[in-house]
């Protein structure tokens, strides 16, 4: 003859678990009994951080499925460890900053694969915009492609997502230069682009750089000085009246900076 079971023995043992992560994760009844004064201590103590997710890590494989205290306590849940930098940010939290600064969609899926390379579940933002391009996948029947849907078609007569990222890549590198040697020498933009030119031109004649796509090609002084004018200068927030003052440039010795000039006056 079978035993009936009784209900009350399913919500003890839930009580029971709920214990358990109160006690270790200090949600319970004796954390919101803070005074207020201690409240807003502790958060004054916080350090400043421009995480914009709360990371979560995947499970241990070999985590006890009950919700037991010793268990739980073999369950990290945040990401509290690994690479952090001065601001609070992991690596993956720099997908997000650079996915609003260029709008460049192979960063979402880049912060996909980093987050489950890492162990951790990827960010909202990341399946946010996963969740949408599925979504009109299903309502489309598949008529609409998962590529254009994410927006990885590239742009016409501008060539793939991968060759406008390499070219971006590649254009924010000249334009630096430029900046940099027209702040450090100090000198006029037209000495500059004509001194980035030169030696751009020279590099891709020894192979120095490999961007790909066709984008290894000597570039005028001309074309150079109008697309940082026209473009680079804002689209990579740059101005060689400051550079000097940024951090990282601050930072080199005088022989590093002499170094860089003569790099482009060889």
């Amino acid at each position: 003859m079978f035993r009936k079971k009784h209900p009350g023995s399913f919500l003890e043992s839930m009580a029971a678990s709920l214990a358990a992560v109160h006690k270790i994760t200090g949600s319970g009844q004796a954390s919101r009994t803070k005074t207020k004064s201690s409240a807003s201590k502790s958060a004054s103590t916080c350090q400043p951080s421009l995480l914009w997710d709360v990371h979560v890590k995947h499970p241990p494989s070999s985590a006890n499925p009950w919700l037991t205290s010793d268990s739980l306590k073999r369950l990290p849940s945040l990401y509290r460890d690994g690479a952090v930098d001065e601001w609070g940010r992991i690596p993956l939290d720099d997908c997000q900053i650079n996915y609003k600064r260029t709008g460049d969609h192979l960063l979402v899926l880049e912060a996909f694969v980093l987050a489950h390379r890492e162990k951790l579940y990827p960010p909202l933002w990341v399946l946010d915009k996963l969740n949408a391009a599925f979504e009109k996948y299903f309502s489309s029947q598949g008529s609409d492609s998962l590529e254009q849907l994410l927006h990885l078609t590239g742009l016409p007569k501008q060539g793939s997502s991968f060759k406008q990222r390499a070219q971006r890549r590649r254009d924010k590198m000249l334009a630096e230069y430029i900046a940099l040697y027209a702040a450090l020498k100090p000198c006029s933009l037209q000495l500059a682009a004509h001194r980035v030119a030169n030696h751009w031109e020279a590099g891709v004649k020894r192979g120095l750089y490999k961007f790909g796509y066709g984008l290894d090609k000597p570039l005028s002084s001309d074309t150079l000085l109008q697309c940082y004018r026209r473009r680079w200068r804002k689209q990579f927030l740059l101005d060689e009246k400051y550079m000097d003052q940024l951090p990282s440039v601050r930072e080199l010795s005088k022989a590093q900076k002499e170094q860089f000039l003569k790099t482009f006056e060889s």
